[in-house]
């Protein structure tokens, strides 16, 4: 968390701050497009990252990884959460708590039930990084057949399915563009070109905001090329953006520790903030902040700001609740 970031690297961490603070201001009262552009390209954003940092390793080191960094921190957060709520409702009785402990094994928000909706993630993503590693990547031409069947679902309108494997085949493909990005150094190409750099975030963002002036074609609208195009092209938007951004960032070691701290935090914002956003927005009530973008950008980073002691204390208490692992204890001299 306090490690030294380089531009090369810090750029994701921007890339990752950017995506999260979108995603958390996104569950504040938005209009019709500012929601339709978000939705575009935040959930994908991170499928890609997800697929730009994957390594290739053996099948027991990648199952044990993904255990450690998703599978365990699911369970763990969704009993936190089960629990907290709890504390918060009335109505709670043993048939509640054996109906909501169930929401664990469906994995997504369609289940009546499902007492955090933003964990839905956790279980895609494992279900795209299990599809990559033990179908694509060793044989690639099986891409095609997910590919197939996602369209086959999106057209149908099949969403929600048992561990969100709808979303998750559309999300492969964004997982793939990470891995085909850090494949062909895309981002060390990009990065010696500023002015290209900018002409490209400006460019994509264009196309981003031309989609949503349709509405929310994430998983909503009826030609799927367009939402593989505009996730694609919001993605390039925010990456281009933090690749010019990262040497400016890099200058300021507040900056710096800033964005790398919620860069390496973006689990724990993105599960926890269910709790942090409807307190930000109570505390914030009484200033009446103006119009929406307002209103959210300034709930969005009081939630953050929240949110920050509590993922401190669990670092230091419990870091496996969030995918981290245990510091090794110091032997003494």
């Amino acid at each position: 968390m306090n490690r030294p970031a380089d531009e090369r690297s810090l750029w994701i961490d921007l890339t990752r701050t950017a995506g999260i603070f979108l995603i958390v201001f996104s569950h504040t009262e938005q209009g019709d497009f500012t929601d339709a552009f978000l939705w575009t390209f935040h959930v994908p954003l991170f499928f890609f990252l997800s697929g730009y940092l994957a390594r290739p390793q053996a099948p027991g080191a990648f199952l044990s990884g993904l255990g450690r960094k998703l599978l365990l921190p699911y369970l763990a957060i969704y009993l936190v959460t089960t629990v907290l709520t709890a504390a918060i409702r009335r109505d709670v009785d043993l048939s509640w708590f054996a109906r909501t402990l169930a929401g664990a094994v469906y994995g997504t928000h369609s289940y009546a039930d499902f007492v955090n909706a933003a964990l839905w993630f956790l279980p895609s993503l494992m279900t795209v990084e299990l599809l990559y590693v033990f179908v694509v990547r060793r044989f690639a031409p099986s891409y095609l057949v997910c590919l197939a069947l996602s369209i086959a679902l999106y057209t149908r309108h099949q969403l929600d399915l048992f561990l969100s494997i709808d979303l998750s085949l559309l999300g492969l493909n964004f997982f793939v563009a990470g891995v085909a990005a850090r494949q062909y150094d895309v981002v060390g190409r990009l990065a010696a070109r500023p002015l290209g750099l900018a002409l490209l975030a400006l460019g994509a963002g264009g196309c981003t905001a031309a989609a949503a002036s349709m509405g929310n074609v994430w998983y909503a609208g009826e030609h799927y090329a367009l939402s593989l195009g505009a996730g694609l092209a919001g993605i390039l938007m925010v990456a281009s953006a933090a690749l010019l951004l990262a040497p400016l960032v890099a200058r300021s070691r507040r900056a710096r520790s800033l964005v790398t701290f919620i860069g390496s935090n973006t689990l724990s914002i993105f599960c926890f903030h269910v709790f942090s956003n409807p307190l930000a927005t109570a505390l914030l009530r009484p200033l009446e902040l103006g119009p929406p973008l307002t209103r959210g950008a300034a709930i969005a980073t009081l939630s953050i700001t929240l949110l920050a002691p509590c993922i401190l204390l669990i670092r230091r208490l419990v870091p496996e609740l969030i995918g981290v692992r245990r510091a090794a204890p110091v032997e003494p001299r």
